[in-house]
């Protein structure tokens, strides 16, 4: 199988040791970058929402918002259906 845009994968490796909180997260690719290896991926984790002061829903977060740069070779892809994350 190969990671395309929507494929859900987990970290497996990090550069450097102060990022290593992150291993083991699951994230969703949303491009990637063939030419130089690496994808720009967003943590898989639902939207929050609040109520605001005048009673309505509305977005708190939202995890599409902000992505990250990282390496091919840092990511395992998930099978599909395994692993929820939230």
């Amino acid at each position: 199988m190969q990671i395309v845009p929507g494929s859900r994968c987990q970290i497996v490796s990090v550069h450097h040791r102060c990022f290593s909180y992150l291993l083991g997260r699951v994230v969703v690719v949303v491009k990637v970058n063939p030419e130089f290896n690496s994808v720009w991926a967003h943590d898989d984790k639902p939207l929050t929402y609040r109520t605001n002061k005048h009673g309505r829903r509305v977005v708190d977060h939202d995890p599409r918002c902000v992505q990250s740069l990282y390496s091919l070779e840092e990511l395992r892809l998930l099978p599909y259906g395994s692993l929820d994350s939230y």
